[in-house]
């Protein structure tokens, strides 16, 4: 048994390692967003301004099942 979010749950089946199909949501949860201290407070009440926003930014961090990646503009994406 594992406990992953969709995502993981996706991988882990395209890799052969669980059953597909056999997947059973299990809670919801809430997505945060942070921005860094001293930063502007962006707009992100609209989809339209949220994207723009995603796309305005350096860098991004999302956490993947496993791991968080990280990745700037125009670099290589990092693992932690």
């Amino acid at each position: 048994m594992v406990i992953l979010n969709r995502q993981g749950l996706a991988e882990l089946t395209s890799d052969g390692k669980i059953v597909a199909g056999t997947g059973v949501d299990l809670a919801e949860t809430l997505i945060g967003m942070a921005i860094r201290a001293g930063s502007p407070k962006p707009d992100i009440i609209a989809v339209g301004a949220f994207s723009q926003t995603l796309l305005r930014a350096k860098t991004i961090a999302v956490l993947s099942w496993f791991s968080v990646k990280m990745r700037q503009k125009g670099s290589p994406k990092r693992e932690f």
